[in-house]
């Protein structure tokens, strides 16, 4: 099995975990759990573990003879990874390795009426999330920018930012905000929807969308075409439970915040 050594990917994730890492030590100064829970670490470290798998492991040179292991990289780059790292971390943590002066002119930069806070605010905001997350998925499985993913490497690397950067967006705007508990069930059911439509399209296509799998699924005994079965299945199936998981672990947890507020309206309003 070949694995993917490359040291630029190894140096952010290794980068990623130090600084997060810090910024934890500085938040349980004041007692462990303060500012971030243990369970959240956890999940950070499982999504980094995750793209450690995705990103370094075999999972990415076997993308290359497989449309099949291609998919599972995308489910773990999209759907596994980046909810994982939004529970486990705000983007504040990471604040804490810089020197006081830059982090008081991020804090300056980010003030409500900024631009870079205006722009923000408009790319995060939950439909433009949910908007760039459902382009990044269907366009990118267009067979012929699909292709050239697998034949330009700074195309390939392209689609991994595009396919992850969207993701953290999405999850970020369906699982952190409170009081939308109930959009955010909406968003990931929906796209639950779509992702699991073009899963479907992928089974069932009776030819082949990328014909430069022909020839690498032969060594492991498959025709190009099963393959794309195998991987519109994996879209379909395994990804969709997925996002329908989450969307059942937020909806409940919506109904408990509402079922507590209704107990103790006073909290409400505090």
């Amino acid at each position: 099995m070949t694995w993917n050594l490359n040291p630029l990917i190894a140096a952010a994730l290794l980068l990623s975990l130090w600084a997060y890492s810090y910024g934890v030590m500085v938040l349980w100064r004041g007692g462990v759990g303060r500012g971030v829970t243990r369970g959240q670490v956890g999940m950070f470290v499982l999504g980094i573990f995750t793209l450690f798998i995705a990103l370094m492991s075999p999972v990415d040179p076997l993308g290359e003879q497989l449309l099949s292991m291609h998919m599972v990289q995308h489910v773990l780059l999209m759907i596994v990874a980046p909810p994982l790292l939004v529970i486990g971390a705000t983007p504040s943590i990471f604040l804490w390795v810089l020197p006081l002066k830059w982090r008081r002119t991020l804090g300056r930069g980010t003030a409500p009426r900024t631009r870079l806070r205006r722009v923000w605010s408009a790319i995060s905001a939950p439909f433009t999330a949910w908007m760039l997350h459902a382009a990044a998925i269907w366009l990118w499985h267009l067979p012929g920018l699909y292709q050239a993913a697998l034949v330009h490497p700074l195309i390939h690397w392209l689609e991994h930012a595009v396919f992850f950067g969207t993701g953290l967006l999405f999850w970020q705007a369906a699982l952190r905000h409170d009081k939308r508990r109930l959009l955010g069930v909406l968003l990931i059911f929906t796209t639950a929807l779509h992702s699991s439509i073009l899963g479907a399209l992928m089974t069932f296509a009776g030819s082949v969308w990328y014909p430069l799998y022909l020839e690498s699924t032969q060594v492991w005994g498959l025709t190009a075409l099963e393959d794309q079965q195998v991987a519109g299945l994996i879209m379909w199936i395994p990804a969709g439970m997925i996002y329908l998981i989450a969307a059942v672990w937020l909806l409940g947890t919506a109904l408990q915040q509402m079922d507590s507020a209704e107990q103790h309206p006073h909290r409400v309003n505090e």
